[in-house]
């Protein structure tokens, strides 16, 4: 099998362009295994789309073999291969996902796509608010803001992330193998919780 490894501000996935196999859960966990395989967040199949409103499906599969709906960088890197694979000549292109129908406008330079930006639709904020998680151990709680823009991140704000120095340092913590009281509401089987000082719904930035 051949794949082209990228990212999108450091979430990198494993890209192939041909049909989904039988055996991708297990061939997902396997390639994605960061100490025996190439080391990703999962795998994306990208194919022709079947529906006429859209140049091109992609299907992303997590590095536990999970089916996630969407992916805001993903999805910016499906646009850069396809357009520097020459797969199309379009810098305005329309991907078909689990979430819907996603429209990206590419960047180009030099004849290749150095960066895209995505319109994710309107965002969606839980009803159930807010969500409090327990904090590193301690008696203290976090409180989180889920929403949905095709895939369900959560969102904490600018205070949560400069108690941990970073917001690097914060992801961390949080997507670490934690017990499952700690993120009591919160899916893993579509991202990572991450942090935002507020919920926008257009991603923008250069894919690797």
């Amino acid at each position: 099998m051949h794949f082209t490894k990228m990212h999108g501000l450091g979430n990198d996935y494993l890209y192939v362009y041909g049909e989904v196999p039988s055996d991708v859960a297990n061939l997902s966990i396997r390639l994605s295994d960061r100490h025996f395989g190439a080391g990703s967040d999962g795998m994306i199949f990208i194919t022709p789309a079947a529906s006429p409103a859209a140049d091109f499906t992609m299907r992303i599969f997590n590095a536990d073999g999970s089916e996630a709906r969407m992916c805001g960088n993903g999805i910016r890197c499906v646009g850069k291969y396809v357009y520097d694979k020459g797969l199309t000549d379009k810098t305005s292109i329309d991907i078909d996902t689990l979430s819907g129908i996603k429209h990206l406008v590419l960047q180009i330079e030099d004849g290749k796509a150095c960066g895209a930006t995505v319109s994710m639709g309107h965002v969606v904020v839980s009803d159930e608010l807010p969500v409090q998680i327990e904090s590193c151990g301690e008696d203290s709680m976090l409180v989180c803001t889920p929403i949905n823009v095709g895939t369900p991140p959560a969102v904490f704000f600018v205070s949560f992330v400069c108690a941990y120095g970073s917001a690097g340092a914060a992801s961390r913590w949080l997507a670490a193998p934690a017990p499952a009281h700690r993120l009591p509401r919160l899916s893993a089987r579509d991202s990572a919780p991450k942090m935002s000082p507020s919920p926008y719904s257009l991603m923008a930035g250069r894919c690797r």
